[in-house]
């Protein structure tokens, strides 16, 4: 089982990836729209996310998650 701070690193990096931005001005808590997420980019968002996490995020589950940080809590639920 991961950590908080393991799982939340592996998606500011994925994130910093797919949005090409630094990883250092990425915050948990930022809405990942006021990153530039769009909707082509948050497909190849979630399919690096599933790939990396080995897991599959459903529609509803993904419209509940806005944040790294919203994000990290789902895949450790996901993960026990």
């Amino acid at each position: 089982m991961s950590n908080t701070s393991t799982v939340s690193d592996e998606l500011r990096l994925l994130v910093s990836e797919v949005l090409r931005i630094d990883v250092a001005h990425i915050d948990n808590a930022v809405p990942l729209v006021d990153y530039g997420l769009d909707s082509l980019r948050a497909i190849s968002l979630v399919v690096a996310i599933e790939q990396r996490f080995t897991v599959l995020i459903s529609d509803d589950d993904l419209e509940q998650m806005h944040t790294i940080g919203q994000i990290t809590e789902y895949l450790l639920r996901v993960q026990q």
